[in-house]
């Protein structure tokens, strides 16, 4: 008896491999704007995500976290965290400082605080009643 070669039919292939090639690069691509999300928001918070002007601070002078400054300005009034509202932090240029400018409400007031970024001073605070 003799024995048939088969021969292989790539044509019926084409369809699932095209499939599978176009996964792979949608895949690819979702994973590279990730990581390049990431690199931008990483570093332990130092670069807050609402950062308004990027040329306008020395990022190699930031020495503290966001968290770190908040902290700093909260103690400075003897408040907890979870006792401000409406917080907002940005990073900028200030008093030829790199600084978080930080801002939050608590008991009726608005308070605001710059806080040096390399070394958690505080540069400026301010207090207003907030209807």
């Amino acid at each position: 008896m003799k024995k048939e070669k088969r021969k292989f039919d790539l044509s019926k292939l084409t369809t699932p491999l095209l499939i599978i090639i176009i996964i792979l690069l949608v895949i690819s691509i979702v994973l590279l704007l990730i990581k390049d999300n990431r690199q931008k928001y990483d570093n332990d918070n130092y670069y807050p995500s609402n950062i308004k002007d990027n040329n306008t601070y020395d990022p190699d002078k930031v020495k503290i976290s966001m968290q770190k400054a908040l902290e700093i300005a909260l103690n400075d009034l003897k408040l907890k965290e979870k006792d401000v509202y409406d917080v907002d932090i940005e990073l900028d240029n200030k008093y030829n400082n790199t600084v978080y400018e930080i801002s939050f409400n608590y008991n009726m007031h608005e308070y605001e605080y710059y806080i040096d970024a390399t070394n958690g001073d505080i540069i400026h605070s301010f207090k207003e009643l907030d209807f």
